[in-house]
């Protein structure tokens, strides 16, 4: 997945920040933000991008059907994974390695 627009969130795809993660995790308990928060953070991680590809285009729906357990969804994965997700310049997202 490739964010093109608006610029600035296709410029945080190209960062490599992680502090970029919790701020959009944040962004999923307002319902008005959380389809872009979603999307951003499918891209950034490849998590969920299956979900960002069934109901593109129905935000709405994504939201009753998902949307409403995405904050505690991602949350609890960021907190389990913070500490081995490594930045792929190359595939331009999160790569969460394994336990070493």
């Amino acid at each position: 997945m490739v964010v093109t627009a608006p610029a600035a969130l296709a410029k945080m795809t190209e960062t490599g920040s992680p502090a970029a993660l919790p701020e959009l995790i944040g962004l999923l308990k307002d319902p008005g933000r959380a389809w872009a928060a979603q999307v951003l953070l499918a891209a950034l991680t490849g998590r969920e991008e299956k979900f960002v590809d069934v109901y593109q285009g129905q935000p709405g729906q994504w939201y009753e059907v998902l949307g409403k357990t995405a904050y505690e969804r991602w949350s609890k994965w960021f907190q389990e994974a913070k500490n081995r997700l490594e930045w792929s310049a190359a595939d331009r997202m999160f790569i969460e390695q394994r336990e070493r």
